[in-house]
């Protein structure tokens, strides 16, 4: 969403800002699976589950905010939950996660980001939640929803307001997932 252009995070954009991360974060696995979903008044596969951390790393380089293609500022966090859900659903994999990143709140889609939120605690995927921002500036993060889905996921809730917050974030989810 449009709010994602908000240079806070250093002098970045939330959306640069989290796009580097999520690339560094990448290029710190080894044998893991990553797939690609993104979502604004839809939500877009963008690439299933690979190793190929290149196309990922491009893929991400080439996500644009909702408004400079043409679509909706809107937010489908449950849409976003369900279809990186059915990425990992049937996967045999010990570990199947979702990073959902976000500074806003849900205002789009038919799946509501609970049900979602249950339904991928039903295939046994865990969600971290990451709110982007802050709640004082007039941003719609909506961190009591995001809270939910984590704990119906058994994941856990991030906020950073900050661009070195946002990176610790990453840190910590790589400490809490670790399976062979």
């Amino acid at each position: 969403s449009a709010s994602m252009a908000t240079s806070d995070f250093n002098g970045l954009t939330r959306c640069d800002a989290a796009k580097d991360v999520m690339v560094d974060f990448i290029n710190g696995r080894i044998n893991d699976r990553i797939g690609l979903v993104i979502f604004a008044e839809d939500a877009f596969y963008q690439a299933p589950p690979t190793t190929d951390y290149n196309i990922l790393a491009e893929l991400i380089d080439d996500t644009r905010l909702a408004g400079d293609i043409g679509l909706s500022n809107r937010t489908a966090i449950g849409l976003g939950i369900a279809s990186s859900t059915n990425l990992l659903r049937r996967s045999a994999s010990p570990s199947q996660v979702i990073i959902l990143v976000t500074d806003g709140s849900n205002n789009a889609g038919e799946v509501d980001p609970i049900s979602a939120a249950q339904a991928a605690a039903a295939f046994g995927v865990r969600i971290y939640t990451v709110g982007i921002g802050t709640t004082t500036q007039g941003d719609a993060l909506d961190e009591p929803t995001l809270r939910q889905i984590a704990n119906i996921t058994d994941g856990q809730y991030f906020n950073a307001i900050t661009l070195d917050d946002l990176r610790n974030v990453y840190k910590d989810i790589d400490t809490l997932e670790t399976s062979p």
